[in-house]
């Protein structure tokens, strides 16, 4: 993360096996040793479809802009927008967390 490597983990485990509380330490270490980044938090119980998904990735995401739409289409656009523009201006690392994962996925025809 700290130096803007295209990498991901995936941290998969049984419920209460403590993925997301390994998660938090490693944003508290982040917040100690890396000197700027930002983190997009989801979470399956309250983002269970790709709609509520990409406009609370857009709210976390892009504040500065604050031009959530009601649709999901321009949502979306804002959201690629966005990443392009930080890919663009190799600005800090983005950490997405996705919790609960299998409660979003379950459900037919997602896209997030």
């Amino acid at each position: 993360i700290e130096h803007c490597e295209s990498t991901s983990i995936i941290c998969i485990g049984q419920h209460g096996s403590g993925k997301h509380a390994t998660v938090r330490r490693v944003v508290e270490r982040l917040e100690n040793e890396v000197s700027k980044y930002d983190i997009v938090e989801l979470d399956g119980v309250l983002h269970n479809d790709a709609t509520s998904g990409v406009r609370e990735s857009v709210r976390q995401l892009c504040v500065q802009e604050r031009n959530i739409s009601s649709r999901y289409v321009e949502d979306l656009n804002i959201l690629t927008d966005a990443l392009r523009r930080r890919r663009a201006e190799e600005s800090a690392p983005l950490l997405v967390v996705l919790s609960q994962l299998e409660l979003f996925a379950s459900r037919d025809r997602q896209t997030l």
